[in-house]
């Protein structure tokens, strides 16, 4: 139980980290490496999303 909670910890700091890189990515757009960027930031957070969704689900519940 400890490991999952540790795991779903820092996912969701990882989750947050990529957020707000996304937001300042998003704040200098313009150019096509910005949006290259902001695409593989986004396909992080959905991966990350997934993987906590996962880990969540193993987690009993109260």
């Amino acid at each position: 139980m400890t490991d999952l909670a540790a795991e779903t910890t820092s996912l969701k700091q990882t989750i947050w980290g990529i957020e707000a890189e996304l937001d300042y990515q998003v704040s200098l757009a313009g150019a096509k490496d910005d949006d290259a960027r902001i695409h593989a930031l986004t396909d992080r957070l959905r991966k990350a999303h997934a993987e906590l969704k996962e880990i969540e689900r193993k987690v009993p519940k109260p």
